[in-house]
């Protein structure tokens, strides 16, 4: 090999290295991204629960928190990018994921909570990425292998066993657990959808869109509650429960977009199934 052909590839592999760890830094700060997510989110089964069983009205818990969030995000992205349209070609993707990611799966969890036990949702939540898989497959979206399959069934088997474990001390009626599976389902929906909308819009554009248009119908169904609920009767530690849920609501919506474009829907619901053991405790 002459001196050019060797500093030509040199260079290459130069190239090919650096690149990988472009790859590898990217792929490590996704799984850290996912972890600091469900960290957070784990709270928020506790939180919602004692909001809602302490004189919060579920839908007006629910969509007062969107409305919140929902500024915020159009803020950000006006800000950023100074629009918020979408083309009318993707309204198949924004629609559901408006409708059944937020309207649908707010009422289902709101409710859940109210029902049964915050450690029962988080365990049934275990179902999430079960729901994605079977989703993004049947729409033909992601190829996903047999290895995925596994890691879904073993994750999923953990969530069964803690749920075997610690089901004579937790507490929940049927209908908090068809919720609960409703409201897994139309999450795994929403992740699926976003996921794929974000092939061509930004994370912060989808947010946005996706979040505003879910909150205009959710006020709608929720306003009866907002009208007549007793917002001077709240106790203080009720408040402080809604705005850790505000909170951790706007900088996880964030985080978790991020993660479903690094890494798919498939994949980042696999992490979800750490919620029912740190949900539980």
């Amino acid at each position: 090999m002459s001196k050019t052909d060797r500093s030509s590839a040199g260079t290459a592999d130069g190239l090919l290295s650096s690149g990988g760890l472009r790859a590898a830094a990217s792929r490590a700060s996704s799984e850290i991204i996912l972890i600091v997510t469900v960290l957070l989110w784990s709270g928020s089964y506790t939180a919602s629960r004692y909001a809602v069983t302490n004189g919060f009205e579920p839908l007006a818990f629910s969509s007062v928190r969107f409305v919140i969030g929902s500024a915020v995000f159009v803020a950000v992205v006006l800000w950023r990018e100074g629009s918020l349209r979408i083309a009318p070609r993707h309204l198949p993707l924004l629609v559901p994921a408006a409708l059944i990611g937020i309207v649908g799966n707010q009422v289902a969890f709101t409710y859940s909570v109210s029902l049964a036990d915050a450690a029962v949702v988080a365990l049934i939540f275990g179902t999430l990425p079960i729901f994605a898989s079977v989703l993004t497959w049947l729409l033909g979206w992601h190829d996903l292998s047999t290895r995925h399959w596994i890691a879904t069934g073993v994750s999923f088997a953990g969530v069964a066993l803690v749920a075997l474990g610690v089901s004579g001390r937790l507490a929940a009626d049927l209908g908090g657990v068809l919720l609960a599976l409703v409201a897994s389902a139309t999450f795994a929906g929403f992740s699926v959808f976003v996921g794929r909308l974000m092939q061509h819009y930004s994370v912060y554009r989808v947010t946005a869109v996706v979040v505003l248009a879910g909150t205009i119908p959710l006020v709608l169904v929720a306003s009866p509650q907002i009208a007549t609920m007793g917002w001077g009767e709240l106790d203080a530690l009720a408040w402080t429960a809604f705005a850790y849920i505000v909170c951790m609501f706007i900088s996880t919506t964030y985080l978790w977009f991020i993660a479903i474009d690094r890494v798919g829907a498939p994949h980042a619901t696999l992490w979800a199934n750490l919620q029912p053991f740190i949900g539980a405790v």
